[in-house]
């Protein structure tokens, strides 16, 4: 919801790039991650790192990298979470704003629905492995843009075709193929790699997409069919890593279908990391997407991953198996300028096959309540956390305390019943307290008046004292005075 400058993906200098992309971490971990994920606000907690102080990428070297059996363990731990609790405690100031005025309306299913959903409630979902990975509808604008991206990269155009033979269902590799051809305005077929090799000829496509294994089968079953393709130019190889006997085998097969010349994509990205990366046409570099997220080398040579921009399922500084190179240069065959990797080793060249056995525990939901919130769901801000959450965030208290944020003093400027005031930090046995002197104005009774103000303040007392009384403590001492 902050201002902060549009990352340029693909043309900005390195150093003007870097400097939004911090700009883009700050807000993203003040605003998103710190407030709506109890797990990344322990590690934060450990590591000793506040989120305000946050000012670039070296700032979270103390941050511990998240591994995949973290995830694995509990994968629902990684969505976000903007309970109303949370909003008020270290939410934005628009949004603690919004949330309080609809508390005094009646209106809070509108912010909800308005502000909270898109951003984060996740409307979408597929799997690594037996992982669930939620997208919320601004995700999945994000997912459709990075699609495009991966198509634009192929060298294809609008007047390219798209027979995909890839299996559907909740993969990364299928629906980001679907959201950015749709996105880049390409006709495409998402047939699944059982289609009998007439049906494909039949669709005359320039394009033949899906894993190598299932491409491997389709062309062959088209040279066995003597199906002749004519304007096939590319094979765009989807969740696989592939070398160079592979691509080059790939290759042959598709030129005895289609045309001489036709090139050989692969379009990959490791468990967790949230849209596809794609080589450009003619590269063997993996391009990525710097305005969604951040790359970089571990001591130990293992590539970390981070999100500055997804919401729904967020990691930070996840390790990817992946092993490699990140430079942040101009590409010499396609004349981007951003970051690209080489990737020397990978824990699987493989994306994990979607996975939901029963048996896992995962999908399988009691009777009495539905499996979509029993597995993904998050509260909105108008309803009660679920008992675990609950007691999560209350444990998260009671080990470190929250940074004060004056911001929220806001809500004593905009409510209609509050004439004058003057707001008092003090530290007692260790802890932070807030009293509140207050003026009332037009109000008769004291108690719902402080019930809505303590939605955003939670102050340990309110002082009820004249405007004059109070205008001349704001002369003494200001408005916010900090005893602690």
């Amino acid at each position: 919801m902050a201002n902060v400058a549009v990352v340029q993906w693909d043309h900005d200098k390195p150093k003007v790039r870097l400097k939004e992309q911090e700009e883009q971490l700050r807000e993203y971990v003040a605003h998103h991650l710190y407030p709506y994920s109890p797990a990344y606000r322990r590690r934060f907690d450990s590591a000793g790192i506040s989120p305000r102080s946050v000012t670039g990428f070296d700032d979270l070297a103390k941050l511990e990298p998240t591994r995949w059996s973290d995830v694995t363990n509990e994968p629902v731990a990684f969505v976000l979470r903007p309970t109303e609790r949370a909003i008020i405690r270290f939410g934005e100031r628009r949004l603690v704003g919004a949330i309080t005025r609809a508390k005094f309306r009646g209106k809070v299913s509108q912010v909800n629905r308005d502000l909270i959903d898109p951003a984060y409630k996740p409307i979408h979902w597929h799997f690594d492995g037996d992982v669930p990975i939620g997208y919320s509808a601004e995700d999945v604008e994000r997912l459709c843009e990075a699609g495009r991206r991966v198509l634009h990269l192929a060298g294809l155009t609008r007047d390219d075709a798209i027979v995909a033979v890839t299996p559907s269902g909740p993969s990364l590799e299928f629906w980001q193929l679907v959201d950015g051809a749709r996105s880049a305005g390409l006709s495409a077929v998402h047939f699944g790699p059982e289609v009998a090799a007439d049906r494909v000829a039949a669709a005359a496509p320039t394009v033949l997409a899906g894993p190598p294994d299932a491409l491997e089968a389709t062309l062959e079953g088209l040279r066995a069919g003597n199906h002749r393709i004519e304007g096939l130019t590319t094979l765009l190889v989807l969740g696989a890593l592939i070398d160079e006997a592979d691509r080059k085998a790939l290759r042959t097969l598709g030129e005895a279908v289609g045309e001489q010349g036709l090139e050989v994509v692969a379009a990959w990205a490791p468990a967790g990391v949230r849209a596809l990366w794609s080589e450009c046409r003619g590269g063997r570099w993996f391009h990525t997407y710097p305005d969604l997220e951040w790359l970089e080398v571990l001591p130990d040579g293992e590539i970390a991953w981070t999100s500055i921009s997804w919401h729904g399922t967020v990691f930070f500084r996840l390790r990817t198996g992946v092993s490699g190179t990140v430079d942040d240069v101009t590409c010499e065959n396609c004349g981007r300028t951003g970051p690209r990797i080489t990737v020397s080793s990978a824990s699987s060249a493989r994306r994990p096959t979607p996975t939901w056995a029963l048996g896992s525990g995962m999908v399988a939901a009691p009777a009495a309540r539905p499996a979509a919130d029993a597995v993904f769901g998050r509260a909105p801000a108008d309803e009660v956390e679920d008992e675990e959450p609950e007691q999560e965030e209350e444990a998260v208290a009671a080990e470190v305390l929250a940074p004060i944020d004056t911001e929220v003093l806001a809500v004593l400027d905009e409510h209609p019943g509050v004439a004058a005031w003057q707001a008092e930090y003090r530290r007692v046995e260790g802890s932070d307290e807030l009293i509140v002197f207050v003026a009332p104005a037009g109000v008769d009774r004291l108690g719902p008046l402080f019930r809505e103000l303590d939605l955003a303040l939670s102050a340990t007392q309110y002082v009820v004292q004249r405007p004059d009384q109070i205008a001349e403590r704001r002369r003494r001492d200001g408005a916010v005075l900090d005893n602690r």
